[in-house]
């Protein structure tokens, strides 16, 4: 794949991790037992 059109989609895709990582961060702090299921998963997942 060429470098650019790489460059270009990670420009596309970025703003929606972003949003998603926000969107699992406001779940974790409004729902703190369940957040709290989901943080240990992410991190769980992240270390592997």
């Amino acid at each position: 794949m060429n470098l650019m059109v790489y460059a270009q989609k990670i420009e596309k895709e970025a703003p929606k991790g972003f949003d998603q990582v926000r969107t699992g961060i406001a779940r974790v702090r409004s729902v703190r037992d369940g957040g709290q299921t989901i943080l240990n998963y992410l991190t769980h997942n992240m270390i592997l």
